[in-house]
């Protein structure tokens, strides 16, 4: 019980994401709330779930692999908002 309750508070909080962007990103902007909120989600999983992840792992290539994956999303990200300006 416990379980499903948590996944239908977090499943809910998707929900509350949609709305805000209903409400708040109408005029066809995104709001720099939300972008701030999305962006500090992403940065809290890596830093927390991925990072932890790598250094548990005792292959090499598999931690070089996630390591490159890791700067070539961060890069691809920069070369977007690049391009975006």
């Amino acid at each position: 019980r416990k379980v499903l309750f948590y996944n239908l508070l977090s499943s809910l909080a998707t929900l509350v994401g949609a709305l805000l962007v209903v409400f708040l990103g109408s005029s066809g902007e995104p709001h720099p709330a939300l972008l701030g909120l999305a962006a500090g989600s992403l940065i809290y999983i890596a830093a927390a779930d991925l990072i932890p992840e790598i250094h548990r792992e005792t292959k090499r290539s598999y931690m070089l692999s996630q390591s490159v994956a890791l700067v070539v999303g961060a890069a691809l990200i920069w070369f977007i908002i690049a391009l975006a300006e």
